[in-house]
């Protein structure tokens, strides 16, 4: 049996998380979500594969396709924004920002 030291996202989880992005960057996060999701299911077959025994084709294809799903989210998590963004619209960080004063 093959140890992955890679925990692969739900898709499902990455879905809804991204659905809080701006809408000029939902074209793009839609397109990186398909692709992850292949990625995803590709990972599981090559690792099940592994599993059954080392192939030296199987583990460069593994090898492979893990620096691409790592790829993939990166780009997704760049098209997240940032955390400052979030909170200049805070009205806690507004309030704390005026000194406490209303």
């Amino acid at each position: 049996m093959v140890n992955m030291q890679y925990n692969l996202l739900d898709i499902k989880e990455v879905k809804a998380f991204l659905e809080n992005i701006p809408e000029d960057r939902k074209i793009l996060a839609d397109g990186l979500v398909s692709k992850l999701e292949y990625l995803t299911n590709l990972l599981n077959k090559l690792e099940k594969q592994l599993d059954e025994g080392l192939d030296v084709a199987f583990v460069r294809a593994y090898n492979e396709t893990i620096q691409r799903y790592g790829i993939i989210c990166k780009q997704l998590a760049g098209l997240l924004p940032r955390a400052t963004e979030n909170l200049t619209n805070d009205p806690l960080i507004q309030f704390i920002g005026k000194g406490g004063k209303k």
